[in-house]
This record gives structure tokens, C-alpha cells and sequence, in this order.
């Protein structure tokens, strides 16, 4: 049997991604909370510098830009403090429902 101990700790998240219309007030609102939500993709692959020459244009892949407009990551991972779960699931509640 091996010792584990002298194996490194490794710090293992994972990020739940989705998308929200209203993506940037619920972003703001949980970083408020001190929810960790992030743009994960600030732009869609043709918007990006490197496929410039291809002269895409706005609304060429309306489906990916939507997407990048819309998504937003949370933080998951062990440790995360049982009193923090219900603050993203109360914001995200609201912002859709209401």
C-alpha cells in the first residue's frame, strides 16, 4: 500500500456554467453576495482578433454570440460553507421568476 500523504494536495473546482438574458445584473449580484460568478467567454471565437481577416459579421453565428452575451460560471466545489448555498439559488430565484 502506498502512502498517501506524500501525495500533493490537489485543489480539485469545477465551474457550473448557464445563461441568464439578464446575465450582467445577476452576475453583479451575486459578486455583491460574494459569489465568485464570472463571463467565462468574453467573446465568440469569430469575434476574436485571430479571424479578423475572415470578415465575419455581427449576427454571421448569431446562436455562439448569444451565448457568449448570455453565459455566466459559478464556482463549485467541496468546501464550499454550507451558509453560502442558499445566497446564488435566492439571486438566481429572483432574477428569473421576478
Amino acid at each position: 500500500m502506498s502512502n498517501l500523504s506524500s501525495v500533493p494536495r490537489v485543489d480539485i473546482r469545477a465551474k457550473y456554467r448557464d445563461r441568464l438574458a439578464n446575465r450582467d445584473a445577476v452576475v453583479k449580484a451575486l459578486n455583491e453576495a460574494g459569489i465568485q460568478a464570472r463571463h467565462p467567454y468574453p467573446f465568440a471565437g469569430h469575434e476574436l482578433h485571430a479571424f479578423k481577416s475572415l470578415e465575419y459579421h455581427p449576427g454571421t453565428f448569431s446562436v455562439a454570440e448569444n451565448w457568449v452575451r448570455q453565459c455566466f460560471s459559478l464556482p463549485i466545489y467541496a468546501e464550499i460553507p454550507i451558509g453560502v448555498i442558499p445566497a446564488p439559488a435566492d439571486i438566481l430565484n429572483h432574477s428569473v421568476y421576478h
